[in-house]
């Protein structure tokens, strides 16, 4: 906001500039940034605070909860991406399947995947401070469209995920490779046969469990307590 009231204060026109650096949480949004605004920007990754997150009792069963957490209001058609890929393994009784965060006289998640109401559970949305509780389910997903918007995204989610030792799935986008790659957390599906693949393969109790905790230990690098630190470094070195 700072940024942006100096660009409106010295009356920039066409190229905008500004000498106050905006602070980005991915390396794809701060490269946007300066590349449409001209401006300095500084990455700083997001973390999360692990204590707040219960560890998921993983359970025996070969036909696990696949979950998603989120609204369904103002999304890019993301969720629909798994209309043949979901409903599926539910009428094959592979999997089940959960959505957190249902919110009243809004398009509910089966909807959007082609299913009934009735065929998904969900947990209503609740408060920031109960956010962690919605985090129950077998195995975790991220679908997400190949857009700008979703390409700048961090991979928030599947850090919640993570730090509730849930093994998840997400698509091929920046944040989700970068975890991917750097810290070896999560699945990455770029097709629908690679989501099936890792469903299948993670209906595996063992695997599940194993990944979970691997997840749960990996992300601890991801800690609020080292994004304060940096962030506190960040802020000392401008």
């Amino acid at each position: 906001f700072q940024a942006e009231d100096g660009i409106r204060d010295i009356g920039v026109t066409g190229v905008q500039t500004c000498a106050l650096p905006i602070l980005c949480s991915t390396p794809y949004l701060a490269m946007r940034m300066e590349d449409m605004l001209n401006v300095k920007t500084v990455v700083s990754l997001n973390t999360i605070d692990l204590a707040r997150f219960n560890v998921k009792q993983h359970t025996d069963s070969d036909v696990p909860v696949v979950g998603w957490v989120g609204s369904t209001l103002h999304r890019s058609k993301d969720i629909e991406t798994m209309r043949g890929i979901l409903p599926p393994m539910v009428k094959n009784g592979h999997i089940s399947l959960y959505h957190g965060g249902h919110i009243v006289n809004a398009p509910s998640f089966a909807s959007k995947i082609g299913m009934k109401d009735s065929e998904v559970e969900t947990a209503p949305v609740c408060t920031a401070e109960n956010y962690p509780k919605l985090l129950t389910m077998d195995i975790g997903i991220v679908p997400l469209t190949n857009i700008p918007f979703n390409r700048a995204k961090s991979d928030i989610k599947g850090l919640e995920y993570a730090a509730s030792g849930i093994p998840f799935i997400a698509q091929n986008l920046d944040a989700y490779m970068d975890l991917y790659f750097t810290l070896g957390v999560g699945r990455i599906a770029k097709k629908p046969i690679k989501w099936i693949k890792h469903l299948e393969e993670l209906r595996n109790p063992k695997i599940r469990a194993e990944e979970g905790a691997f997840n749960r230990e990996a992300v601890a690098v991801r800690d609020s307590s080292y994004g304060l630190a940096r962030l506190v470094d960040i802020i000392t070195n401008l």
